[in-house]
């Protein structure tokens, strides 16, 4: 009996060292080459109100600043104001693929597979954008972070996760405070939110097929979010990304399963009308976004035309008219709604 509970004591050590190692920040040294620009995919993008700055998120473990310029057709190429390069190690952890920007272009929120090492699963970090320092770090999301959304008057940032772990949404002006907490998510992966355009409403989406609407109640000090309307979606199985129409009154819905496109009541969830997308019959249609002025509805993901090309797609009043392959050297720069 002694020699068995020996035993178990030395096992227990071992699960502990174990454990004890795996929550600390590797230390191990890493060959970084900069080649100022990305050399792996891109998973999201963010801008300010007024494109003065463009954020890019990628695998690559960085995230990257841009200058647009006063006037983006007058510059050749955006100019990389800043690297930034949080905690990283092998495998995933230290990829990005999320970034939001404030309105106001004073600080970044990005995160992905970060902090895995630290205990927490991950964490969303707050970065300024003038000074590339970190203002804080948001810990304990329990998975991976599929992508970050702020509201127009910066008062909300909102992130989607992996695994089933749903919604956290957090108020800016009370140091990122955490107002909803939201892990009613089927045990499936949400990759896109949205916030209305008079900041009052989130939308997000999940692989459980369905999209969810939350709403601001109460005042600002003691606001918090509550889930108002739940539905399945049509056209598809699993929604991906979301976009508010700039009037607020419809959305526009991709899916990572289908080359249908859908415009819901931003409401109550149902279908208004299913965008034409006859003959676009392989990989999917599954990012979405509006013209600034909500007259078009631009739409693009791994549908091959058959040139080997992946297009953006446009369609003309509101997703009702006529569709188009788009390229920006076909017609003049085009404002659209901010990323």
């Amino acid at each position: 009996m002694k020699h068995l509970l020996f035993n178990l004591l030395i096992v227990l050590l071992i699960l502990l060292a174990a454990t004890t190692q795996a929550a600390e920040p590797p230390t191990a040294p890493m060959l970084r080459l900069e080649t100022g620009f990305h050399t792996a995919t891109i998973r999201r993008i963010a801008t300010d109100a007024q494109g003065r700055w463009l954020a890019t998120a990628s695998e690559d473990k960085t995230l990257r600043l841009w200058d647009l310029g006063k006037d983006i057709r007058d510059t050749e190429k955006p100019n990389l104001l800043r690297t930034f390069r949080l905690p990283s190690g092998p495998g995933n952890e230290g990829k990005l693929n999320a970034v939001a920007m404030d309105p106001a272009g004073e600080w970044l929120a990005t995160g992905g597979w970060t902090d895995v090492w630290g205990g927490s699963t991950t964490a969303i970090y707050i970065l300024d954008r003038a000074t590339g320092q970190m203002r804080q770090r948001i810990e304990g999301l329990g998975n991976v972070i599929n992508h970050l959304c702020v509201s127009r008057d910066g008062q909300w940032l909102a992130a989607v996760l992996g695994g089933g772990k749903g919604l956290r949404v957090y108020a800016v002006k009370q140091g990122f405070r955490q107002v909803l907490s939201d892990r009613n998510y089927d045990g499936k992966d949400s990759y896109g939110c949205a916030f209305s355009p008079d900041s009052r409403s989130l939308v997000t989406t999940c692989d459980d097929g369905q999209i969810r609407r939350y709403s601001v109640e109460g005042r600002m000090n003691t606001a918090s979010f509550r889930k108002e309307q739940q539905a399945a979606t049509q056209g598809g199985k699993e929604p991906f990304a979301v976009a508010f129409h700039p009037a607020g009154d419809r959305l526009a819905v991709g899916f990572q399963d289908s080359t249908a496109v859908s415009v819901l009541d931003a409401r109550q969830l149902t279908q208004l009308y299913a965008v034409d997308t006859e003959g676009i019959d392989n990989g999917n249609i599954s990012i979405v976004t509006w013209s600034a002025d909500g007259s078009f509805l631009f739409a693009g993901g791994l549908y091959d035309d058959g040139s080997g090309n992946n297009p953006v797609l446009r369609w003309a009043n509101k997703g009702r008219g006529q569709r188009i392959s788009w390229q920006a050297a076909d017609t003049s720069v085009m404002d659209f709604a901010p990323c």
